[in-house]
């Protein structure tokens, strides 16, 4: 099984768009929180892209506070 998997999913349901990044999770449960995000016919597209370790830290960044 895979593990530390990193993606930048987009959800779009024609008034709302968000972006989500999943990082440090296993293939499995990606593809559980996917499964789960198709299933609550929310949003009419979802695009999982797959990010190097290097793009996800990158990216989430802004959300870590400096220690």
């Amino acid at each position: 099984m895979k593990s530390n998997c990193f993606h930048k999913v987009y959800m779009h349901n024609g008034k709302k768009t968000e972006i989500r990044y999943w990082g440090y999770y296993t293939k499995s449960f990606v593809d559980k929180e996917y499964k789960e995000l198709v299933d609550s016919n929310k949003w009419s597209c979802i695009v999982v892209d797959d990010l190097t370790k290097k793009e996800f830290d990158k990216q989430i960044k802004e959300y870590i506070p400096d220690e």
